[in-house]
């Protein structure tokens, strides 16, 4: 009669804990609260996907692109997680684990973080040498800030030329042209004298190279670079 007893109160207590909750077994739960909440077709390529048993257009992407990665697109707009780098101001809170990635490297727009601003630039991989030396048998100096662009550069070639006199040549500045006097002849006295070819702009009326602001540009097309977010 004692186990029976025991037995009794425990189902009177389950049945009470029940009664008090509302449980309606004829609703399916939604894709959203099991945690669904990816639409397939926009999960990256590299995705493996975990389809909603109740609606497969929802998923899971559970493979994919890790906050901060970098990727070039003809997208125009933000997309899937995907911020595109020109210079756009961000919530910290809404985009808090990107926040943690960057920071305030690229600046503040009022009291939102700015995303990198790529526009017109070419990306180039990161590095450090010692004294900003090459860093291959092909040279080129380093860029070892990954939130400072790195000027443009092309150095100055230099050589001599044989005598000739002094008026035509000596401090001549022309162009992307200048000379001067190398050793070996005095004023008015002919010998060798030095040529630059300069690349960057020069005082007096050489111009350089980039005359006028112009640039030495590879042949390329242009597309939009993005920052992953996360979702």
């Amino acid at each position: 009669m004692k186990n029976l007893s025991l037995f009794v109160s425990a189902f009177a207590l389950f049945a009470s804990s029940v009664s008090a909750q509302t449980i309606n077994c004829g609703t399916l739960p939604t894709c959203d609260s099991l945690g669904y909440t990816d639409t397939v077709a926009n999960c990256p390529s590299s995705s493996e996907v975990l389809k909603c048993p109740f609606d497969t257009t929802k998923g899971k992407c559970t493979k994919g692109p890790s906050v901060g990665d970098l990727k070039y697109s003809l997208n125009t707009a933000n997309h899937n997680g995907w911020i595109l780098c020109n210079g756009q101001g961000l919530d910290k809170t809404t985009y808090s684990a990107l926040f943690n990635v960057i920071g305030t490297n690229y600046g503040m727009d009022g009291t939102k973080f700015r995303v990198p601003d790529y526009r017109g630039f070419f990306l180039r991989a990161y590095g450090t040498a010692y004294n900003n030396n090459a860093l291959s048998s092909f040279g080129g100096s380093a860029n070892s800030s990954l939130t400072s662009p790195q000027k443009e550069q092309l150095p100055n070639i230099k050589g001599n030329m044989p005598s000739h006199a002094p008026s035509e040549f000596q401090n001549y500045v022309s162009g992307v042209f200048t000379t001067e006097a190398t050793g070996g002849a005095g004023a008015g006295k002919n010998g060798p004298y030095g040529i630059t070819f300069n690349a960057a702009n020069t005082s007096g009326t050489g111009k350089g190279v980039y005359k006028d602001n112009g640039h030495v540009i590879p042949a390329n097309y242009a597309a939009n670079v993005f920052i992953y977010a996360g979702r």
